[in-house]
């Protein structure tokens, strides 16, 4: 095996910023996948799909970073925010850094078990079946909303609203659709690689105002929130850990499924497959898979191995920084015939993702169920769409794939 040589290649200097490779990185994934694992500034680029596969089953490859380490002086949120301060602006900001590290989707076991285990309870069999009826009774109230129109925007009006009004009775909270758009841009923007410095200023105050909104907010009965206040009254969750985990389960929670939904409007239309599935819709389970394997709503995730790996034939050392190009790995040719072509019919659909192991999505059945229904209601709905324009807005950050908007006119 070869040691793994760190060499930056100018061919992709601007990965994580060029304008072009938001739009279509596809290209460029291609170009990873022929070579070894590729070091870039820093990280370990891995794009082959038995090589993301290996390392998110391997649970020596943790997410970065430690549990917190607390101090005999420190204080949750809800102290911070109510004792008086000289600097109360920024003391708020630390304490939000703080907070943002305590999300289960940055935390390793035993924490990440714990707050999973935690999460279950809302999350079950019967209750995602019920959030399913939910969800079915929102899409039909929405696209009621939208019959008579010639022309809407498939984001804003349908792809959005559904998920955000689901994951707000996940957590038993009112859901306000134009702020928690405004949270969870300004915190998707914070957490891509290719962010300026205002995106992260936008990410604190964005975390800070979910915080405080779900100190202070009276859940519904049998909610999610309210299970994790009592389950914190036990000792088994802290106070801060609730608020970084609901602000993380809102977020998370509606903007990927709101991308899939989007996204796959969008393929079934610009692919010709828009009629195919509405003639059959029986093929709504298999178009929902190749939806995400074809437009993966999260296009990486990181990790770092706590030894020495080997990756394709390469040592990666301890300790240094590995970024899974999950879109990367579901266009895999060794995991798909013919991995470009997008086709609905194609069975059986494999793809990560969800990612895989310990840290599979929790939220993926919900996520599924919630896509099947929208889909099928849309095409339902609306036998005949046409694209109004053929250049797609993708979103300007390059860690969520996913479309600023969709307008459509109705034939």
């Amino acid at each position: 095996m070869e040691s793994g040589n760190p060499t930056d290649d100018d061919s992709i200097e601007n990965y994580f910023n060029m304008d072009e490779l938001r739009v279509d990185p596809y290209p460029l994934f291609r170009q990873l996948r022929s070579r070894p694992p590729y070091y870039f500034h820093g990280h370990w680029l891995i794009s082959r799909h038995a090589d993301v596969l290996a390392i998110l089953s391997d649970p020596s490859c943790a997410y970065p970073g430690g549990p917190p380490q607390y101090g005999p002086d420190h204080k949750d949120w809800e102290a911070v925010v109510s004792s008086r301060s000289d600097d109360l602006i920024q003391t708020i900001r630390h304490k939000t850094a703080e907070i943002s590290g305590l999300g289960i989707f940055g935390r390793n076991p035993p924490d990440s078990s714990r707050l999973r285990t935690l999460m279950r309870t809302s999350l079950t069999r019967e209750k995602i079946a019920a959030f399913g009826l939910r969800a079915q009774a929102i899409a039909d109230d929405l696209l009621a909303k939208l019959q008579g129109a010639s022309k809407f925007d498939v984001v804003s009006d349908f792809a959005f609203p559904l998920p955000l009004r689901v994951i707000a009775e996940v957590l038993g909270v009112p859901a306000n659709p134009p702020v928690m758009r405004r949270w969870a841009r300004d915190m998707s923007s914070s957490l891509a690689a290719d962010r300026i410095p205002i995106d992260k200023e936008r990410g604190i105050m964005a975390l800070s105002a979910m915080a405080e909104f779900f100190r202070k907010v009276t859940p519904a009965k049998g909610s999610m929130l309210e299970y994790l206040r009592e389950a914190g009254t036990r000792g088994e969750i802290t106070r801060d850990e609730i608020l970084a985990n609901c602000a993380a389960i809102l977020v998370s929670g509606h903007i990927t499924t709101q991308h899939l939904i989007a996204s796959g409007v969008y393929l079934l239309l610009k692919h010709g497959q828009y009629q195919l599935l509405r003639d059959n819709p029986q093929l709504i389970g298999n178009a929902v898979e190749e939806m995400l394997r074809y437009e993966a709503p999260l296009q990486r995730v990181r990790r770092v191995p706590r030894a020495d790996i080997s990756v394709n034939g390469f040592v990666i050392p301890e300790g240094q920084a590995l970024i899974l190009l999950i879109g990367a790995a579901n266009r895999d040719a060794a995991l798909v015939a013919d991995p470009e072509r997008f086709d609905i019919t194609r069975e059986p659909v494999q793809h990560l993702t969800f990612a895989f192991g310990t840290h599979f999505c929790l939220g993926a059945a919900l996520a599924r169920i919630e896509a099947n229904i929208a889909l099928q209601s849309f095409v339902q709905n609306f036998p005949r769409l046409k694209l109004e324009s053929e250049v797609p807005q993708w979103e300007a950050r390059s860690l969520f794939r996913g479309l600023e908007s969709l307008p459509v006119g109705v034939e």
